[in-house]
């Protein structure tokens, strides 16, 4: 990732490419100066084509941009982080989520994170889960719904899988 330094879990790393689970995290770093969401939900917007069939079968998107505590970028990058779950028992495979997430302004590849919290748990006994929902989690008042993406300037949630 050139001179982006993210964090990165020695598991994924070594993440078969057919890993198939229902849940995934991932980190990012994007073209940016803005420390803002928004450039992330415009990379969906432009992989929606290929991204739309996986989206169908998800229940929760959401992503923000990293603290700047926590990660250090170049000038001009902005980290990003969140998680992909699917409905119910539907799964996705990481080569999958691979092909179809690409866009030039993602600088090196995304880091897929499978998140299995075991039999009878759910997604949110993730460690990396509940730190993001705790971080966050909007306020009831001031959020503002655009083309189906629910965000303030630190979060985006995806709510209509049709992006």
């Amino acid at each position: 990732m050139g001179e982006s330094a993210i964090a990165s879990d020695s598991f994924a790393l070594n993440t078969p490419r057919d890993a198939h689970v229902g849940t995934w995290w991932f980190e990012t770093v994007i073209v940016g100066t803005a420390w803002d969401p928004a450039l992330f939900t415009n990379i969906l917007n432009d992989c929606r084509e290929r991204l739309q069939p996986t989206l169908n079968k998800s229940s929760i998107f959401s992503y923000a941009c990293r603290e700047h505590s926590t990660v250090l970028v170049a000038t001009g990058q902005v980290a990003i982080e969140g998680f992909l779950k699917m409905r119910g028992t539907d799964k996705v495979r990481l080569g999958t989520l691979r092909r179809r997430l690409q866009h030039d302004s993602i600088i090196g590849d995304i880091n897929w994170i499978p998140i299995e919290v075991g039999r009878g748990k759910r997604y949110t006994a993730d460690e990396r889960i509940q730190n993001f929902l705790e971080q966050t989690a909007l306020p009831p008042s001031g959020v503002a719904d655009v083309a189906g993406i629910c965000a303030t300037s630190a979060t985006a949630t995806l709510l209509d899988r049709s992006l």
